[in-house]
């Protein structure tokens, strides 16, 4: 018996686990612990699959009194608006990220680094190596290279734990740590060897697990979610893939609203992410829906335009043949300017809006099936493909790991 852990946080990151998690089930010989940060325990939730806190080490773990003490000091500056969020284990997630960037810088110095970046500071890699030490985990899985899943994998390189890392775009920040990398593409093994100088021996193309699971409808769900949204009374379903943090979403659903109201046969649906603060905005016109628990892929599947900034549920519209726009937009005083994040354009598999008055423009010409630039993104998104059967290609992946090692 072989045993993987995961620590995900976060939608995306709690979605592959998800799907990776009931893949794997199949495979006898492998026990699998999830340990669910912030938001993610949700998706668990959902899913009927078990999961585990960081508050669950609490005799694990040294120092655990002082690390509370430290998380409920930092969460009274937090508004807790999100009721996915559980108080006692944000602090210990806050609590164990601050305690251990005190041990590697000093309490100056990681004040100062918290005021700059925020959670964005935390890698803690000292209490992540405990809970490592306690479990003795054959392998971990990671789905991002930032924070505590970046203390995964450095723990583990210390302990000698094989990483796997689960890459969720063709473009993905350095995982941080020494591991095999999984990518969706060939594209992205290029990018994960040419610009993150990765070893061609540890990348794999094996796909992303999310994007294959899209492919597969409850057929009773699906008439549900139908139903539930009246598709059938509508010619067009507009899908935006809000993101938290962002200062524009007011302003883009501002612009949506009077686009809404032009084309009453148009059903806009604003799907909330998870860890979004603001306020649903329902009934300010009959053919708009606000969203926030909503299965996604569903979404997906039925929409004929999804538009997004740079979140990774635009890349799922994309590998399920549905138009994309992908905003460039930040806020400075009192208009938008063109921002580069993850933008999908480059990739020739989006229409580009920078402006907010270009949107209709971008919405009629994506939903013209005849026009030129509708016809070229379409063929571009049949060359940007998910290499097929994830499951047992992450699987074999984990075999030589086992059987090798990180090879140099």
């Amino acid at each position: 018996m072989k045993k993987i852990m995961y620590f995900p946080y976060g939608g995306g990151h709690g979605n592959i686990v998800r799907c990776l998690y009931k893949g794997l089930i199949s495979k006898p010989e492998l026990e699998q612990k999830i340990i669910a940060l912030t938001v993610s325990w949700r998706i668990f939730d959902d899913n009927n699959i078990p999961y585990g806190r960081l508050s669950d080490y609490r005799d694990v773990i040294k120092d655990w009194d002082k690390i509370i003490e430290i998380g409920q000091k930092l969460a009274k500056n937090i508004e807790f608006r999100n009721p996915d969020l559980q108080y006692e284990d944000y602090c210990a997630y806050l609590g164990i990220g601050y305690y251990c960037l005190i041990d590697e810088y000093g309490e100056e110095e990681a004040e100062k680094k918290y005021v700059e970046m925020g959670r964005r500071a935390f890698c803690p890699v000292k209490v992540i190596k405990e809970i490592l030490q306690y479990e003795k985990p054959d392998a971990v899985i990671i789905t991002c290279g930032v924070r505590t899943e970046k203390a995964v994998g450095i723990a583990a390189n210390k302990l000698r734990i094989p990483v796997i890392r689960i890459a969720d775009l063709p473009k993905f920040e350095p995982s941080g740590c020494e591991c095999y990398t999984c990518v969706m593409n060939e594209y992205a093994k290029e990018y994960a060897i040419s610009i993150l100088k990765e070893k061609p021996k540890n990348v794999y193309v094996t796909g992303q697990p999310v994007f294959e699971d899209n492919y597969i409808l409850d057929n009773e769900i699906n008439l549900r979610v139908r139903n539930e949204l009246d598709l059938d009374k509508y010619d067009k379903l507009i899908v935006y893939l809000e993101q938290p943090g962002l200062n524009e979403i007011n302003n883009v659903e501002n612009e949506m609203i009077k686009i809404a109201k032009e084309n009453p046969k148009w059903l806009f649906v604003f799907k909330q992410h998870p860890n979004q603060t603001n306020a649903f905005r329902n009934n300010v016109s009959k053919n708009i829906i606000s969203l926030r628990k909503y299965p996604l892929k569903y979404l997906l599947n039925n929409c004929d335009l999804a538009i997004t900034r740079h979140s990774t549920a635009g890349l799922e519209a994309v590998l399920l043949d549905k138009p994309l726009i992908n905003l460039g937009l930040i806020e400075t005083s009192n208009e938008f300017i063109a921002v580069e994040n993850f933008d999908y354009s480059s990739f020739g598999i989006s229409y580009k809006v920078t402006k907010l008055e270009d949107l209709s423009t971008a919405i009629n010409t994506c939903l013209d099936n005849n026009n030129e630039i509708a016809i070229k993104l379409k063929y571009n998104r049949t060359l940007f493909k998910n290499a097929p059967y994830v499951i047992d290609n992450i699987y074999q992946v984990l075999l030589d790991a086992w059987n090798c090692g990180i090879r140099g």
